[in-house]
């Protein structure tokens, strides 16, 4: 029985290993937690495709491996995270504080998200510039019911039908897929205070945004996903039965390119203006859906015991008592942003953002997020960002993030969306990571 509760355990606690609900954002979006006005080159792809159209963004730009993490539970904290890593050890204590941040309510959401490859390209005879990248995304929700705690704080072998009977009102959902994302955007008009609205021509404009004179200058931007779906699981145990199903690649570890179960396609769209010494943006992003085909589904199986014992053949689909259900499709997290940013000189600025969500899935933000947020930046070398964002469920938060120049070609960066978290705080239960491996910018 044990090994059954190894297995359990590890179906249901990811959450030390991964990370969710859109607060994980990316390198770019870890930046003081506003970034609709300062996103340029492939940091606009799920931001705003329409700031790629600015003439700040460079010539070329690569990144490689620029990953963010996200946990969030009501029952999180440092004290919490703390207390467990000291009694990892022993399994009663430890399973106490596991059941504080997995048994609070809507258990834990957890979202992980790697960039491994990303770049962008000015293209002068089109007026604008592309982004393309590859990432994965990971997508969890884990309750623990009640009396899960007994399960992993008992000396004594259990039943089958005990174990089920202790994880009562426990489920947990998880998915994982690829993006590979291609983004454009380029100027559109030109609004002068004396003249009508003109199309602006195919060629990039002048890297003179402050538009002193008064006029508005227009960016468009459409960006496009293809997507593929690795694996997806859902199970929920209730009077003592399980139920659930999951669609797993047979090549799931295969790299890079594994068999999917899963295809879907995604859309961004945004506008984006420049005024004086102001940017201004909003931008519709994760308009889209992924398709699950392969899918298996069993109900009322008690048979934990063949679980444990043929893990393999459950990943591959054969497990017994599982029979094949039907394709079904879930929504991306669509969602609306707006933002602002004003410039005070070439070396500070500030931002403010807004996203609303637009659907209720796993990944989603659980209700609109505002953020406002200032940069420093000290000739490249040092790009300080600070912010202070709030969320529904999520409270108060103080995004930060550092990016190192390394001449003022490479960039690393580091950031997370809650440093008063980190520090100890108990008044929002979200801990979050950002790293950017490294950026190289061509003129």
């Amino acid at each position: 029985m044990k090994k059954i509760a190894l297995l359990l355990t590890t179906a249901l606690i990811p959450a030390f290993m991964q990370a969710q609900v859109d607060l994980a954002y990316p390198v770019g979006d870890a930046r003081g937690g506003a970034v609709m006005g300062i996103a340029t080159g492939w940091e606009a792809i799920g931001i705003n495709p329409s700031n790629l159209g600015w003439a700040e963004n460079h010539a070329v730009t690569i990144s490689l491996f620029n990953l963010g993490v996200n946990a969030q539970s009501t029952g999180l904290s440092m004290k919490t995270i703390n207390n467990l890593m000291r009694n990892r050890n022993d399994s009663s204590s430890g399973s106490v504080y596991v059941q504080n941040i997995l048994g609070a309510e809507k258990g834990m959401n957890l979202f992980a998200d790697v960039n491994w490859l990303a770049g962008s390209f000015r293209v002068n005879p089109l007026g604008g510039t592309f982004a393309v990248n590859i990432r994965d995304r990971l997508v969890s929700n884990t309750q623990a019911g009640p009396q899960a705690e007994q399960v992993f704080n008992n000396n004594n072998d259990l039943t089958d039908a005990q174990v089920l009977n202790l994880l009562n009102g426990s489920n947990f959902t998880v998915y994982h897929y690829r993006e590979y994302n291609l983004s454009f955007g380029r100027e559109l008009f030109v609004w002068n205070k004396d003249s009508k609205l003109t199309y602006t021509p195919n060629t990039v404009q002048s890297k003179d945004n402050k538009n002193d004179s008064g006029t508005v200058k227009i960016f468009g931007g459409l960006g496009v996903r293809y997507i593929t779906g690795l694996a997806y699981a859902n199970a929920q145990i209730m009077n003592q039965s399980l139920y659930g199903n999951y669609c797993i690649s047979s090549s799931y570890t295969a790299a890079p390119f594994p068999r999917a179960p899963g295809h879907g396609f995604g859309t961004d769209i945004g506008l984006s203006a420049f005024y004086l010494k102001w940017k201004f943006g909003i931008s519709v992003t994760d308009i889209g859906f992924i398709k699950w085909k392969q899918n298996y589904a069993t109900v009322g199986d008690t048979s934990l015991s063949q679980l444990g014992n043929d893990f393999n053949s459950f990943i591959n689909n054969t497990q017994p008592n599982f029979a094949k259900g039907n394709d079904f499709t879930i929504a991306l997290p669509a969602k609306l942003r707006m933002g602002a940013n004003y410039t005070i000189n070439k070396h500070f600025s500030a931002s403010a953002d807004a996203a609303i969500p637009l659907n209720n899935v796993v990944a989603n933000l659980p209700g609109p997020y505002i953020a406002l947020a200032g940069q420093v930046n000290l000739n490249s070398i040092l790009v300080f960002d600070l912010g202070f964002a709030e969320a529904q469920e999520y409270g108060l938060a103080m995004p930060v993030s550092m990016q190192l120049g390394f001449g003022k070609r490479v960039h690393m960066a580091l950031g997370t969306n809650d440093l008063l978290t980190l520090l100890g705080g108990v008044h929002n239960p979200s801990m979050s990571f950002a790293f950017g491996l490294v950026r190289v910018d061509i003129k």
